[in-house]
Order: C-alpha cells, then sequence, then structure tokens
C-alpha cells in the first residue's frame, strides 16, 4: 500500500477559535489551524489542517495546483468539517461569544462550486426565456433539480434562505412576467 503524503504543518498562517458549549454549560475550546503551505515532492502543493476540539478531531494534508490553491482548499475543507460537526448542528458552537447559527455565522468559507453552477445554468433559463426561447422540459427539471440539492445541502449546514416573497415557479414564470409587462 502506497504512504498517504503529510505536509510539514510548518508556521501557523491562520488559527480560529470557537467555543462548543455542552448541555451542562461547560465551555470547550474548539480550535482551527492551517499550516504553511508546502510543496509536495514530485507533485503540486500541500496544506495542513488540524481541527481540535470537535467530536472529531482533523490532522489532514489538503493539496492544490499551487500554494494558493493548497491555502484556499484548506480554508474550504475547515469551513466544511466545522459546519457538519455535531457541535455546529446541535447549535452549540459559538464564535466570538456568539452562537453560530447559520453557515455564515462560522466565518469560514464554503465551496460555491455547486451553488456557480446553479446560478449559471440559472441564468442560461433566464436568458433564453428573456429572449422567447423555449426552454426544453427535461432540461427546466434538471435545473430544478440542481438548485433543490444546493438549497438541501445549505439547508443541512444550517443556512436560512432570505426572508421575503419567494419568486414564482418555473411553470408560472411567464405567466408572472407577462402579467407585469400589461401592468406597466
Amino acid at each position: 500500500m502506497a504512504q498517504k503524503y503529510v505536509a510539514s504543518f510548518g508556521r501557523c498562517v491562520a488559527r480560529r477559535e470557537y467555543g462548543s458549549h455542552s448541555k451542562d454549560r461547560r465551555v470547550r475550546k474548539v480550535t482551527v489551524e492551517i499550516g504553511t503551505p508546502a510543496v509536495v515532492p514530485g507533485s503540486d502543493w500541500g496544506c495542513r489542517v488540524r481541527i481540535s476540539g470537535l467530536s472529531t478531531s482533523v490532522d489532514r494534508t489538503v493539496f492544490g495546483i499551487d500554494s494558493v490553491q493548497a491555502l484556499s482548499i484548506a480554508l474550504m475543507y475547515s469551513g466544511m468539517v466545522v459546519t457538519s460537526s455535531r457541535e455546529f448542528l446541535e447549535g452549540r458552537l459559538h464564535v466570538w461569544n456568539t452562537p453560530a447559527k447559520t453557515v455564515f455565522d462560522v466565518a469560514l468559507p464554503l465551496p460555491l462550486h455547486s451553488v456557480q453552477s446553479a446560478l449559471e445554468q440559472l441564468s442560461w433559463v433566464v436568458q433564453r426565456m428573456k429572449a422567447g426561447t423555449k426552454i426544453d422540459k427535461e432540461w427546466r427539471a434538471g435545473v430544478l433539480t440542481v438548485l433543490r440539492d444546493v438549497d438541501k445541502e445549505l439547508r443541512s449546514r444550517r443556512w436560512k434562505p432570505m426572508s421575503g416573497p419567494r419568486p414564482p415557479s418555473p411553470r408560472n414564470a411567464g405567466r408572472a412576467s407577462r402579467n407585469r409587462a400589461r401592468t406597466t
């Protein structure tokens, strides 16, 4: 079996502390630390991530094609670990003495590729609809599935959607825009 590469931690380049409140009101310190990106022999770059104080500790190397990507992925990985933790999901995680109620309160980046992809697809549909182009029924259903998956992923990390009126369903979107056009 090939040995798994572990980057040296080097100097701590990023650190954040949280508090995990237990049911009996005791506070345990949760620490996220990211080490200096390092060249991986014969390959890319690695960046070590250490997270302690959660129900599951982490000490892992993440990889990128260069030091910037390795560091960026280390930050996103940290965000995913913290927002997937039992402490966060049960509402016991605090940042700066304030409960972390949503993924945004954790103040770590999360991977947005799925959100970006969904927005690009939605933008494509909107452009075609504005141009009067008929959108394939199956393709529309696929876009809605992607948007639902993104919503489900964000909700699993206790993201709360913005309040306000909900956009019209795709079935009624054309009718809603025609009605607006008649009233203006």
